[in-house]
């Protein structure tokens, strides 16, 4: 299973993928770039190593412009 969320400041979704080969690219959903600034993804994926389990990450990246 895989799960990538991006949130604007105000915690909008503005992205989600269920394809971990589908990145996120700075654009919402729809398309639209987004404005430079703060950005907070949430990734969840459950790991295919020996010892399976589910890891979930939430940090946030900085798009420039």
């Amino acid at each position: 299973s895989y799960r990538l969320t991006v949130f604007n400041r105000w915690g909008a979704l503005i992205f989600e993928s269920r394809n971990q080969n589908i990145s996120w690219d700075a654009k919402t959903s729809f398309g639209e770039k987004v404005a430079p600034g703060t950005y907070f993804y949430s990734l969840d994926c459950e790991t295919v190593c020996v010892d399976k389990g589910i890891i979930s990450v939430r940090e946030t990246v900085t798009v420039l412009d």
